[in-house]
């Protein structure tokens, strides 16, 4: 990181004293070490007029600088990559009083404002995600480190565990918290990195039972949770290579929300807290506090859920005696796909079954998939998947052949269809299997769906990054209410009431959720819940019988008409200065207004406050396509996207060329 004296200069006085708006909410308790990084840099203290002279240009009066000041001399002095100007100029804004805050018998209250107005969390867009670190340090370095040089260490593992459980007690008072769940993906079991040994770790230093599932997809690791009525880890990086791994909290079986008093903003301050503190030098009784689930039950209770989920039997007979190719990306599903697609007679090819140190996601896995285009002809430079599905379909006497790929802890998935005519495999993503479950719920309602309810108009949710033409035809043939939501699957979960049966959700990339009914296993009188999950291999065979059935019946499978999409990264840029109300930000928009060549509504989002997005309208045709510019929420890099329907393409492609040539310099 530059030095303090030079960023300072790099920031021009009009920039530091203008406003930040204040109507973000109030959520997170991060404050603290956000303001401490106002004092701090790399090598150590600042010097203590540089810092009033920052201040007061960002029009921070001088009692109050000195509030921050002293009120933090006990706080741990370490950077975080965090913009001074935002902050201070947040902070002038806002109606916060620092010195009330710091003396204030709720001070959390007060910081809660402060840390959502700095925009600061250490979580993405699930959870938390880094390369790993095998160094061991004090759990204050291992904060540090992931801050900084964003690696996960065991270390930070039993700091982020034990932060949750205080955040869960805290937030659930009335409740007894005994026991937490915690599985994983398979990535630290076989390259031994210690990772699980960190969650263990912390969860017991935090007084709580570890039940741990062993390997498992996460998507019952959720179910488990929910059924039990208990909060559940999961050690997994999903798509992200073995170099990689990270942390997925549930709690009622779906994910933490950046807002609210259970929040990740809240969470990351329980984290800083707890780093700031002594370490405490006992060692909690880990053998008295763990219980580790017997393997092949656990196999054995997820394939029941595939079984509760699948409300159909599976038409084998439409596959013609050829082969299913399973590529579970040698990750969490490896061995429970194998086995209950086996139990259920339909021959399988395992592709990517082998789990093993830096095998999951080495070259197999949806990832692999994500950049190809809907429909492909045979080239040597395709996935190892992808080339096996077309040398398994020339060789078949079948005419179409089928391959399901997921990624490494089983919540996405993609299928594949080769097919002997046209010697040529099909791509179905999320959109498209999102797409077939939304048409097969509008004709076969769910077996316990209420009357009531199943007059009601099915709710399909979907991302800004799905294709721009399938909340149109969602509307048109399955008379479906669309809302179009933020990235992340947790997102697909607004406006669904959560009793409710009749709802698909789906990410372009392969999170697709429908409701699936659970019974309680809590003491007392069991009783029936929703589980709101992404389940790759769920996904693919609820989907895959209804693309049989049409080829059985001569027909061709519907797919949704694809609109065009434009993308550039901005990469290697201080991406920071990129925030709602910035002079980069008022930079941009005024650019992008006067280059797009077509009406638009700029919309805000709630939960992504800081990205830049437009609907674009034809006087005729109403919305005609989205843009939008955003942080990505697992790596450093800012993604520009214009989706746009093939009527507009060859404008749209002037318009993106254009920007791309602009808007990374205007972040310099």
């Amino acid at each position: 990181m530059e030095s303090w004296r030079t960023y300072r200069r790099s920031i021009p006085q009009a920039v530091c004293r203008r406003k930040s708006p204040t109507g973000f909410g109030f959520a997170g308790l991060g404050a603290e070490c956000m303001v401490a990084y106002l004092r701090v840099e790399t090598g150590g203290f600042l010097e203590l007029a540089a810092m009033r002279d920052l201040a007061s240009h960002a029009g921070v009066q001088v009692d109050l600088f000195d509030a921050i000041h002293t009120g933090l001399e006990k706080l741990f002095p370490y950077p975080h990559v965090l913009d001074p100007e935002r902050l201070l100029g947040s902070i002038s804004s806002s109606n916060l009083t620092l010195s009330g805050m710091l003396a204030h018998p709720r001070r959390d209250e007060y910081l809660i404002s402060l840390s959502r107005l700095a925009g600061w969390k250490l979580q993405g867009t699930d959870g938390v995600r880094a390369l790993v670190s095998t160094n061991r340090c004090s759990r204050h370095d291992s904060l540090k480190q992931f801050l900084h040089d964003r690696t996960i260490s065991a270390d930070f593992c039993s700091l982020y565990a034990e932060a949750f459980v205080r955040l869960v007690k805290a937030n659930q008072p009335t409740m007894d918290l005994k026991v937490i769940a915690i599985a994983e993906d398979g990535r630290d079991h076989f390259a031994r990195t210690g990772m699980k040994d960190g969650l263990i770790h912390g969860l017991c230093a935090g007084g709580v039972t570890v039940d741990d599932l062993g390997i498992v997809p996460t998507p019952f690791l959720a179910a488990y949770g929910l059924a039990h009525g208990i909060p559940a880890i999961m050690l997994t990086a999903s798509h992200n290579p073995a170099a990689y791994n990270g942390i997925k909290l549930f709690v009622d079986g779906r994910k933490l929300y950046p807002d609210g008093p259970a929040g990740e903003y809240c969470l990351s301050w329980q984290v800083a807290e707890l780093a700031s503190q002594p370490e405490s030098t006992s060692t909690p009784e880990v053998s008295a506090q763990i219980h580790v689930n017997h393997v092949p039950l656990m196999r054995e209770r997820a394939m029941q859920l595939l079984d509760t989920a699948l409300v159909r039997k599976f038409p084998v007979h439409l596959l013609q005696g050829a082969p299913l190719l399973l590529d579970a990306a040698n990750g969490a599903y490896s061995e429970i796909a194998q086995d209950y697609l086996r139990s259920k007679g339909i021959p399988i090819v395992p592709i990517a079954c082998t789990p093993a140190a830096g095998a999951i996601n080495q070259e197999c896995g949806v990832a692999e998939l994500e950049s190809l285009p809907p429909e492909i002809n045979f080239d040597a430079t395709l996935p190892g998947t992808v080339r096996a599905l077309f040398s398994a379909g020339r060789s078949s006497f079948a005419s179409r052949i089928y391959a399901v790929v997921l990624d490494g802890d089983g919540d996405r998935g993609f299928l594949l269809e080769y097919r002997k005519q046209s010697d040529t495999v099909l791509i179905y993503d999320g959109d498209e299997l999102g797409y077939l479950l939304a048409l097969d719920m509008k004709d076969h309602a769910p077996l316990d769906v209420l009357p009531t309810e199943s007059e009601s108009p099915l709710i399909f949710n979907c991302t800004m990054e799905s294709d721009i033409t399938l909340a149109q035809t969602l509307r048109e043939q399955a008379q479906a209410t669309v809302n179009i939501t933020c990235v992340g699957d947790r997102y697909l979960l607004e406006h669904v009431p959560s009793d409710t049966q009749n709802y698909v959700g789906c990410e372009k990339s392969g999170h697709v959720i429908v409701p699936v009914t659970i019974t309680e296993e809590k003491p007392g009188e069991p009783g029936v819940v929703r589980l709101f999950s992404g389940n790759g291999l769920l996904t693919v065979l609820r989907a895959l019988p209804r693309v049989l059935a049409a080829h059985s019946d001569g027909k061709d499978i519907l797919r949704i008409s694809r609109g065009h999409r434009l993308q550039f990264t901005i990469r290697n840029r201080p991406l920071e200065r990129f925030h709602r109300d910035s002079s980069c930000w008022n930079s941009i928009t005024k650019l992008v207004e006067s280059t797009l060549k077509w009406t638009t509504r700029q919309q805000i989002f709630q939960q992504e406050p800081d990205m830049l997005y437009y609907d674009v309208y034809d006087s005729h045709a109403g919305i005609i396509g989205r843009w939008y510019m955003r942080k990505s929420g697992t790596e450093p890099k800012i993604s520009v996207c214009l989706w746009i329907d093939p009527v507009n393409k060859e404008s749209a492609t002037l318009v993106m060329r254009q920007l791309e040539g602009m808007i990374p310099d205007m972040l310099l």
